[in-house]
């Protein structure tokens, strides 16, 4: 079996089971947990990953590779998921464009609102002091806008009118806030939550491509992993503590 290496509250690490999941890649999931010091990932660096992160695969022919992006495009053609990654030269420009787009936009989600949930191995002031956490917050509202209104105002997915990773891809990011309900002040996390209500209100094309995506293959059991009670507890005591350092710093410029 190929094997993915990963953890499952990770995005990116995600997208890649999913679709291994939706295309019926037989796999195994091998844990990585990024938060640990390098010297306890120094097999792992040293024989998948150099750079240390997730996810990774190493496939049954031996290949290696890392990143997201890279592993979704190399599997579609390894297994010829051409449904999701079509052969047509104007289809799949269109989902390059959107896989080269979502490392500085989409994937901002992550670095604006997640990392200081997840990262605990980081302390919050490196957080606030590094990139101006607000100006990270203030790009991902017009990333939302962009996809809001120029890539699902008029198309039913992400890089066209037909499913594809470019879906799976950004989905993973897009999901947190749903869940989590990252961009409101509501308590009630997890799917149909208030974080649901809040994209409803303010996003509707975005949440209607949800539902969609919600309906795909193997959804709940991939993303169950975020809804489990210690998760949903975790964010929002993390979120709390978050909001209070935030004001803290702010209150000494």
């Amino acid at each position: 079996k190929l094997q993915l290496y990963g953890t499952g509250i990770s995005q990116p690490t995600r997208a890649v089971q999913w679709l291994c999941e939706i295309a019926q890649i037989p796999y195994d999931f091998v844990q990585v947990n990024v938060a640990a010091a390098r010297k306890k990932r120094a097999d792992y660096i040293k024989n998948v990953n150099p750079n240390g992160r997730i996810p990774a695969i190493k496939d049954t022919n031996g290949l290696v590779i890392y990143e997201a992006a890279a592993i979704l495009q190399y599997l579609c053609h390894r297994y010829a998921k051409t449904d999701l990654y079509p052969t047509d030269l104007k289809a799949r420009a269109k989902i390059d464009e959107y896989l080269h787009w979502h490392h500085e936009n989409t994937r901002m989600v992550t670095p604006a609102y997640v990392g200081m949930l997840m990262r605990v191995d980081v302390p919050f002031e490196r957080w606030i002091k590094g990139t101006d956490v607000l100006k990270r917050r203030k790009a991902l509202l017009y990333t939302l806008d962009i996809i809001e209104t120029k890539r699902l105002g008029k198309q039913a997915y992400i890089a066209g009118d037909a499913l594809s990773i470019a879906d799976i891809l950004c989905y993973e990011e897009l999901v947190q806030l749903d869940v989590w309900n990252l961009l409101d002040e509501g308590t009630t996390l997890g799917f149909d939550g208030d974080g649901s209500r809040f994209m409803k209100r303010n996003y509707p094309n975005i949440y209607a491509w949800l539902l969609r995506m919600r309906g795909l293959s193997k959804h709940d059991e991939v993303h169950e992993v975020m809804v489990r009670e210690m998760i949903l507890k975790h964010v929002q005591y993390r979120q709390a503590a978050f909001t209070k350092a935030l004001q803290k710093h702010h209150a000494k410029l």
